[in-house]
C-alpha cells in the first residue's frame, strides 16, 4: 500500500495531513492561543461596561472595530467544531468548558488524532485563515489606529468602510476614494467616547493610540485622588472612569503645566 497523500502532495501514510502541514497547523494553533486573550479583552470592552456601554449615537457608529466580535465568535466556533469532531471520532468526551485560547491549546494537543480525519486539510486551511485574521486585528495598534467608519456619501449610499490611520499621518483615505482629516477624526472620536466607561489601562491606551495623547494610568489615579475624576463602578475588580472626565482632566493638567512654566520663565526674566 502506498498510503494517503496530503493536499500538498507529500505522503502521510494512514493520516490525511502530512507532518509538515501538521507542524504548520500546530504553529497556527499556538498563534491563536497566544493572541486570543487580547481578542477576548477587546470583546469584553465592546459588550460589557466598557466602550460599548452608554449612549449610542443614532447617526454614527461607536469608535471601535466592529469586526472583533464576528472574528472572535467565528474562531471560537471553528475550534469548538473541530474539538467535537476529534472527540466523536475517538470516542472521547469533548473537553470544556474553556475559553478560546484554551480551546486552541486543547486542539493543539490532539493533532495526532486530528490528522487522521479525512477532512483534516480543511482543519489546517481554516485554522491558518483564522490565525491570519486574528493576528491582523491584534497587530493593528499602535502603528495604526482605528479612525471610525468612513460614512462618506457614495453612489451606493453611505460608505460603511472602517478606516485605519497611520501614526503621524495628517489624512486617512478610504477605499471608496473619500479622504478624511485626521484631526477632525480625532475630535469626532473624542466626542463619541465622552460618556463611555473604561479602566485606567484602557483609557490610557485609548488616549495614546486614538488621540496621540500621553495620559498614564498613574496620572488618571492622580486625577481621582485630587477629585477631578470620579469612579463609576468597577469591572472584574478594576475601577471604571468616564472617558470624557479623564480627557478634560488631562487637558486642564496640560494648561496648568503650561501656565506654571510661563510664570516661571517670567519670574526668571524679571530677576
Amino acid at each position: 500500500m502506498t498510503g494517503n497523500v496530503c493536499a500538498c502532495s507529500r505522503p502521510c501514510a494512514d493520516a490525511y495531513l502530512c507532518r509538515d502541514c501538521t507542524t504548520q497547523l500546530h504553529g497556527d494553533l499556538g498563534t491563536l492561543a497566544a493572541l486570543l486573550p487580547e481578542l477576548d479583552a477587546a470583546l469584553t470592552r465592546q459588550v460589557g461596561r466598557g466602550w460599548g456601554a452608554g449612549a449610542r449615537s443614532a447617526e454614527r457608529p461607536l469608535p471601535y472595530d466592529t469586526r472583533v466580535t464576528p472574528v472572535h465568535h467565528a474562531t471560537l466556533n471553528h475550534l469548538a467544531y473541530w474539538l467535537g469532531r476529534v472527540a466523536e471520532a475517538q470516542g472521547m468526551v469533548q473537553p470544556g468548558p474553556w475559553n478560546a485560547a484554551q480551546a486552541a491549546l486543547d486542539l493543539q494537543g490532539l493533532l495526532g488524532k486530528a490528522r487522521l480525519l479525512p477532512d483534516a486539510q480543511r482543519l489546517a486551511d481554516d485554522t491558518h485563515r483564522h490565525a491570519k485574521e486574528v493576528t491582523r486585528i491584534v497587530d493593528l495598534a499602535p502603528e495604526q489606529w482605528y479612525a471610525g467608519v468612513c460614512a462618506a456619501d457614495t453612489d451606493r449610499g453611505e460608505c460603511g468602510e472602517h478606516l485605519y490611520a497611520t501614526a503621524g499621518s495628517s489624512t486617512v483615505k478610504c477605499r471608496c476614494g473619500a479622504e478624511h482629516d485626521v484631526e477632525e477624526r480625532r475630535r469626532w472620536l473624542a466626542e463619541a467616547v465622552q460618556d463611555h466607561l473604561g479602566t485606567a489601562v484602557e483609557i490610557s491606551r485609548l488616549c495614546a493610540v486614538q488621540f496621540g495623547e500621553k495620559v498614564s494610568t498613574s496620572a488618571i489615579r492622580g486625577y481621582v485622588h485630587r477629585g477631578r475624576v470620579s469612579v463609576h463602578g468597577s469591572r472584574q475588580g478594576a475601577a471604571l472612569y468616564r472617558v470624557g472626565d479623564v480627557l478634560e482632566a488631562a487637558r486642564l493638567a496640560t494648561v496648568s503645566a503650561d501656565e506654571w512654566r510661563a510664570t516661571k520663565r517670567a519670574g526668571r526674566a524679571a530677576v
